[in-house]
């Protein structure tokens, strides 16, 4: 058996379906589908093809104009071509957001920039709005509470050209709130620190980054304990808390994790052993990372963690 084979797993979505496919580098591996193809091929077939970056923020970014993490954002959205749509579905006060931001993204030097009042289950479905999602090079969930996003947009058209859009040039991007929605498993509420089961409440997310859970202000507001427990409680995915001012990028493309930002980034392992005892959640073997700005990281199989 040859030893360091290099793999790398593709997803073929089917409408909210996805099956997950390993390729390698010309072997064959175990598991139901086989696919031989060279993963030189899948890396090098030029840098024009189309590539979408989920930018998650941790919220209380500096909202200057110097900031990377927007210089960046803007300009994998075209720079001055860049055509920015708002959802400020998740804040409690979507008018005076959507101001803020619509102000702050032209001072960038964005061409355009758009608010889609998606803020009820009827808004999903409205012509307008879904015609400017599919011009958009960036689309931008603001803050606020991340169950408003999932409960409204989750399994809507709107979530529809979200999951299109990731086959083509596009940044999708949120701060906060706006961030934890966009993965598969988004934590809305938790109490008592999320010590015991019970504490962390959930709902499935956007689904838009997989094999990961996101919490923000992860720092700022000690929130280590619940993202240990929901990576405990749901193994196949990695924690990533985020700092507040500080970001990941995740390039669909390369399938790598950039950190940016001023602070730090915590990425959790799920650990190799967890025992239930009553409403306590036991966990042993964690592997916890803690990055700063410029580290990259793929998650790989059975939620490992590489660099």
């Amino acid at each position: 058996m040859q030893e360091n084979i290099l793999y790398e797993r593709i997803e073929l979505r089917f409408g909210y379906e996805v099956l997950e496919v390993d390729i390698c580098g010309g072997e064959r591996i175990d598991f139901p589908f086989y696919l031989i193809i060279p993963i030189d091929f899948l890396y090098y077939m030029g840098d024009d093809m189309p590539r979408a970056y989920i930018y998650l923020l941790g919220g209380n970014e500096r909202y200057s104009a110097e900031n990377v993490l927007f210089r960046r954002m803007i300009e994998h959205a075209g720079d001055e071509d860049a055509r920015v749509v708002i959802i400020p579905t998740a804040s409690s006060q979507p008018e005076s957001t959507a101001d803020f931001f619509r102000r702050f993204f032209r001072k960038l030097g964005a061409s355009y920039v758009g608010v889609l009042w998606i803020l009820s289950e009827k808004d999903t479905s409205n012509r307008e709005y879904l015609r400017e999602l599919e011009d958009a090079t960036c689309i931008f969930f603001t803050g606020g509470d991340q169950e408003r996003i999932v409960k409204v947009i989750r399994k809507s058209e709107v979530h529809d050209v979200l999951l299109n859009k990731l086959d083509d040039d596009i940044v999708i991007g949120g701060t906060s709130a706006g961030a934890m929605a966009l993965a598969d498993i988004c934590i809305v509420d938790s109490r008592n620190m999320g010590l015991e089961q019970g504490d962390v409440e959930w709902e499935y997310g956007l689904d838009l980054v997989h094999g990961v859970i996101i919490d923000t202000h992860f720092i700022e507001r000690n929130r280590f304990w619940r993202l240990s427990q929901m990576v405990s409680r749901f193994p196949e995915n990695v924690g990533i808390g985020i700092a507040e001012d500080t970001g990941v990028i995740y390039d669909t493309h390369r399938r790598e994790f950039e950190v940016i930002g001023s602070s730090y980034v915590t990425v959790i392992e799920p650990p190799n052993y967890v025992r239930f005892i009553g409403n306590k959640i036991e966990g042993r073997e964690y592997r916890i990372s803690i990055l700063a700005d410029g580290a990259i990281f793929k998650v790989g199989r059975s939620s490992k963690v590489f660099f």
